[in-house]
């Protein structure tokens, strides 16, 4: 992460950088995630043959509503919290 006035910008591999504005409460804004169609791919065939442990099921679900991409329906975090039935830190960590 680098700081810059009351700004500061993480970036993950692969992915776009991000800008987060620090509020009283910390950051303000979420992190927009967007996955390559390979990514996308890779998660969607995970939960179609639904092997895997349950957690790992969940947090590619969550990815899968929250990819901003063309291909992704971009949800935000509150419509993802009460389609998958889970709570918002979840959400929040798995972003």
């Amino acid at each position: 992460m680098i700081w810059h006035g009351l700004f500061f910008f993480t970036s993950l591999p692969g992915k776009t950088c991000e800008v987060f504005e620090i509020g009283k409460r910390g950051p303000a804004a979420k992190l927009v995630f967007r996955l390559s169609s390979v990514e996308r791919t890779d998660l969607e065939e995970m939960i179609r043959k639904g092997i895997g442990a349950a957690y790992r099921l969940l947090k590619a679900r969550i990815l899968l509503r929250a990819d901003v991409s063309e291909a992704g329906p971009g949800w935000p975090d509150p419509r993802i919290t009460g389609a998958l039935e889970t709570s918002p830190s979840t959400v929040l960590r798995t972003r």
